[in-house]
């Protein structure tokens, strides 16, 4: 704020200066206060939760909050004979709930025996609770209550199948509503509401559940075909479109291991060195392996199954790793065709 100050005509009274500044400076003072006290953004509503007309007998209000990396939780309230009471403010933000940089807000509630409810994040996660809550159902308001009928659970059948379409039976999956991949690395974060079935002869399960995006946990394997031959990426799990029919098609285990064998030579013909390595996967899911180092003669032998590997390389502790030591596409064709392969490395005296 600035402060204008005006010479009148007469004598200047200093203190008459000094006065109207104390009360300037005690209307700001007031001003504040009562801005602190009267938060801009606030809600207090009551709900009233039911399933199929009947009230929810219990359950949790929570909001939900990630970022970067990092996933938070918040409980606004706790759900008795279907009633909850919906504070949220400003205030309450920052003194309770104090979030980082998060990127987005949800709320969820929190059904036992039954499921998880989760709105579509918010946009600002104060003024769109109510709206969004109410969206969770088919809504109304009675005297003040909003009153919101959830979805009751559904059955849904989910069918495994192997990667050439024939019924994958026995498979044990794990499903958890899904919920974000947005961090580092992509891995999703969820609530850990698991639901656990096991396929029968048929490939087919059964498991009862509101209807909502799931996340299908655990390792399977994408094929696909490279110049050098077959290439199997392990994959964590994956995103699943809400509904009441999943199919699912993967390769569900690993290709068998095989014998291979390496025989290295210096630049002069010379028996070389080195060791080998196989890398799997990509960025954060990367993982690499030792396989086998050369014997005197310099050959290596290793057993190992090339289709997961991404990249192979060979190295030597001597030596600073370098693009070139990794196998180009013809030098690992030949080995996954034949089983063997000659290789001068290092591929310079440099």
């Amino acid at each position: 704020m600035t402060i204008k100050t005006t010479r009148h005509c007469g004598n200047w009274n200093g203190d008459h200066l000094k006065r109207r500044l104390v009360l300037v400076a005690v209307g700001v003072a007031i001003v504040s206060l009562l801005s602190a006290q009267s938060p801009v953004n606030a809600i207090d509503v009551r709900f009233r939760f039911t399933i199929g007309g009947r009230p929810v007998e219990s359950g949790k209000l929570w909001l939900f909050y990630y970022g970067w990396g990092y996933r938070e939780t918040y409980t606004v309230g706790e759900i008795r004979n279907g009633l909850v009471r919906v504070r949220m403010s400003d205030e309450i933000v920052r003194n309770e709930i104090k979030p980082g940089n998060m990127d987005g807000f949800a709320l969820i509630v929190e059904v036992p025996k039954v499921g998880w409810y989760r709105t579509a994040d918010l946009g600002n996660f104060v003024a769109d609770t109510v709206s969004a809550l109410d969206h969770l159902g088919t809504g109304q308001i009675r005297d003040g209550l909003h009153v919101v009928d959830l979805p009751a659970p559904a059955k849904q059948r989910v069918r495994a199948l192997n990667q050439d379409g024939s019924p994958r039976a026995g498979l044990q999956l794990r499903f958890e509503m899904y919920v974000t991949e947005a961090n580092h690395c992509g891995v999703h974060e969820g609530f850990d509401d698991w639901r656990e079935v096991v396929t029968d002869r048929n490939g087919n399960a059964e498991f009862v559940a509101p209807i909502y995006p799931l996340f299908l946990a655990g390792d399977f394997y994408e094929e696909t075909m490279q110049p050098f031959g077959r290439v199997l990426e392990r994959k964590a799990g994956e995103a699943i479109a809400a509904g009441t029919e999943h199919v699912l098609r993967h390769v569900w285990e690993r290709a068998p291991e095989r014998s291979f064998q390496i025989h290295v030579r210096n630049i002069d013909g010379s028996p070389g060195g080195g060791k080998l390595y196989a890398r799997e996967g990509y960025g954060c899911d990367a993982d690499t392996e030792p396989l086998a180092s050369a014997d005197s003669h310099g050959d290596i032998a290793a057993r190992f199954a090339i289709e997961h590997a991404t990249e192979l390389f060979l190295a030597r502790d001597d030596r600073e790793p370098r693009a070139e030591d990794a196998l180009s596409d013809a030098e690992r064709g030949q080995l996954n065709r034949s089983g063997q392969l000659t290789i001068v490395w290092p591929r310079s005296s440099k």
